[in-house]
This record gives C-alpha cells, sequence and structure tokens, in this order.
C-alpha cells in the first residue's frame, strides 16, 4: 500500500515538475519575442495540457519572419482543437492574414486569378466560421476579424469586378476654369462694355464692391473661400481609390503592424489590434 502512494505521489510531482518547466520555457521564449528575438520554445512539446499554445506560438514566429506557409500550417494545426473565444476568433484572424501574405500583389495574373480568389475565399470562411465575422453585415462578434473580412471582401470584388474608369474630364481635357457654351471669355458680347464689370451694373463702373472703400476685388464679406479641387464644395478631398495590388498591399501591411487598438494579443483581450505581432500565448 505504502509504495502505490508513493508511486501515485512520485507521478503527482514529475507532473507537477513538467507543467512548471513548460510555463517556464514558454515565458522565456515570449520574454525573447517582446525583445524582437524570434526563436522557437525547444519545451514547446511539454505543454501537453494546451497543445494548441505551442502551436500558434510556432505560427506567430513563423509569420513575423515571413515564413507564411509555415506559419499557415501551424495555425491549421491550433485549429484542430476547440478553442474558446477570444482565443478562437484571434488564430482565425492570423490563420486569414497567414493566407492572405502569401499572395504576390504584383504578380496576380489571368493563368493565377483563380487560384488567388480560392485563397481569399478559404481566409474568408476562416474568419467567419464560428461567427467571428459575418458574410452578410458586420455583425460579427470580434471586431478584428469583421473588418479584415470587410477588406477581403472589397479586394475580392476588386478582382472579379474591375472599377470602371473615372467619367470625370481630367486636367487636360479642361484647361480652362471657364464654362461651357458660347462665351469662352468673361466679356460680354459687344463692343460696348470691354470691362469685366457685373452683369447690369451701370452705377458700379469699378470692379469695388458696393458700398467698399477698399479696391481689392473680394466678396463682400472680404474673406473668400478657399479654393478647392475641381467638383468640390469646400469638403474633403475625396480619397483616391485604391488599384487592387494597392489593396492587398493595405491588407498585408495591416498584418504587420498595430493598425487598430487594442492589447497586444493577450488571450483574455477580445481586441487583438488586428496584426499579428501581438504578444504570444
Amino acid at each position: 500500500m505504502r509504495r502505490l502512494v508513493a508511486a501515485i505521489w512520485t507521478i503527482i510531482a514529475v507532473f507537477l515538475a513538467i507543467l512548471l518547466l513548460a510555463d517556464y520555457s514558454n515565458n522565456k521564449m515570449i520574454e525573447k519575442y517582446n525583445k524582437g528575438i524570434y526563436e522557437q520554445n525547444g519545451l514547446g512539446f511539454l505543454g501537453f495540457v494546451e497543445p494548441y499554445v505551442n502551436l500558434y506560438n510556432r505560427g506567430n514566429i513563423y509569420y513575423t519572419l515571413g515564413q507564411y506557409e509555415l506559419a499557415e500550417q501551424e495555425y491549421a494545426s491550433a485549429m484542430e482543437y476547440d478553442l474558446e473565444d477570444p482565443q478562437d476568433c484571434r488564430l482565425r484572424v492570423n490563420y486569414a492574414l497567414s493566407l492572405v501574405e502569401q499572395i504576390d500583389p504584383n504578380n496576380i495574373t489571368d493563368e493565377n486569378l483563380d487560384e488567388v480568389l480560392a485563397i481569399l475565399d478559404q481566409a474568408r470562411d476562416i474568419l467567419c466560421e464560428n461567427g467571428c465575422a459575418s458574410r452578410d453585415d458586420n455583425s460579427g462578434h470580434y471586431p478584428d476579424a469583421q473588418t479584415l473580412k470587410n477588406e477581403i471582401d472589397e479586394f475580392y470584388n476588386s478582382l472579379v469586378q474591375p472599377p470602371e474608369e473615372d467619367p470625370t474630364p481630367t486636367p487636360s481635357e479642361t484647361p480652362t476654369p471657364t464654362p461651357e457654351g458660347d462665351t469662352p471669355t468673361p466679356t460680354p458680347e459687344g463692343d460696348e462694355t470691354p470691362t469685366p464689370t457685373p452683369e447690369g451694373g451701370e452705377d458700379t463702373p469699378t470692379p469695388t464692391p458696393e458700398g467698399g472703400d477698399e479696391p481689392t476685388p473680394t466678396p463682400d464679406d472680404g474673406q473668400g473661400p478657399t479654393p478647392t479641387p475641381e467638383g468640390g464644395d469646400g469638403g474633403a478631398t475625396p480619397t483616391p481609390t485604391m488599384t487592387p495590388e494597392e489593396q492587398i498591399i493595405d491588407i498585408q501591411n495591416q498584418g504587420q503592424q498595430e493598425r487598430y487598438e487594442g492589447a497586444n494579443g493577450t488571450p483574455d483581450d477580445p481586441y487583438s489590434g488586428y496584426s499579428n505581432t501581438g504578444t504570444p500565448w
């Protein structure tokens, strides 16, 4: 009986020792990671209680090193385990990013277009599974997954439906700011009044505003509107439409930085920062 009890305590002690060693080695890996030293945890296999943690961390390190195919494999293996939120959704964001990063924005041709679209479809499926992102609206329960999915949608649509040419005339088509019509100059037709005075204004032969003592040709309030780009009424300058290549580069760049606010990937924080540079688990 005593031998059985001793054996049980020995097994418990060994088990606890393994857990402590696994935790120590994982913390050392995280410490190096935060210092920019990306080394795999050689004792990660000891974390058999939560094996997905080591797989996730391995994927993060491969991702940071630019080895996206290896990162994809580690994330895919981690996905085989039943994770709870927010770990599940954060893993899905990283998994989707590892797929998108493998697309060469400067080498999308008719020959490989179907392959690129298949990668994007796979990334969207990963994000939408378990409701991290929504396919039809913005009701996904993980904001970073929803944002990434929406941007993938936009890029996907730009590939299958290239944007039409902008019908707005370019400066080369309209070299002068005069309105269309039969009077290309501001001078009224005829030889009677060559001076550019206001229409019908015989009482005000000079361009000075009514009642004004100053000869400066400014509007009545003396504060003329600041010139805006063509077609603008003083509002914000419209953002140029990005090409498909610029869109995918933008998505990939977001995966390398903390673009969206949030903690550095801690498993208890639902906002991961939409990036793959957060602290490992």
